[in-house]
């Protein structure tokens, strides 16, 4: 009851199978939580056989030292990126999407995901007074050669609104909500 304090760490983009510094440094940090903002691992997951390269990719992610150390000691929040989606600037036509969620279902441990079945992976959870909420900007998304307007999401439209349920909600009942986007959220100065 009250506040406490708790410690996140956060990272992205790791090399399948890294065996990176970075991985000891976040676990001697003694996170409370390990936030993963995709990219988990660089493989090259395509054609028939997308569903053997994915659980092997997840497999190779473990059997690193340096990442298993830090993914057994500390609970980690992951959702995928392009990469670990499947191809580079994937989208919801990506060939991949099939086999990457249904290894992703095999391999993370995951909150309960908000979309049923073989849906994308936005999923969200509270710790204290902070909500956490990840979406994901994969699975929905419009493809980028498509031409820009209304029409065109990262979302869809079922996690645009859940989003939007996400942040009332959770502004009203959190003291700090954390939006978990894995792309950057980068706009140009017009003044």
């Amino acid at each position: 009851a009250g506040p406490m304090s708790f410690r996140v760490a956060l990272g992205a983009c790791a090399d399948t199978g890294s065996e990176n510094g970075v991985f000891a440094a976040i676990l001697r940090l003694s996170p409370d939580l390990f936030v993963h903002l995709g990219d988990l691992h660089y493989s090259a997951i395509a054609g028939p056989k997308a569903l053997a390269q994915a659980r092997a990719a997840y497999g190779d992610v473990l059997a690193s030292p340096r990442q298993a150390e830090l993914f057994r000691a500390v609970p980690i929040a992951y959702v995928w990126d392009d990469h670990d989606y499947g191809s580079d600037n994937g989208d919801r036509n990506a060939p991949t999407r099939a086999a990457v969620r249904q290894a992703y279902g095999e391999n993370v441990p995951h909150y309960p995901l908000a979309a049923p079945g073989d849906g994308p992976i936005y999923q969200a959870f509270s710790v204290g007074r902070v909500r956490f909420v990840l979406t994901d900007l994969r699975s929905e998304r419009t493809p980028i050669s498509l031409p820009d307007n209304v029409d065109k999401s990262m979302l869809g439209a079922a996690q645009k609104a859940w989003l939007e349920d996400e942040l009332r909600q959770g502004a009203a009942g959190h003291a700090v909500v954390v939006w978990v986007n894995t792309v950057p959220w980068i706009i140009r100065d017009e003044a």
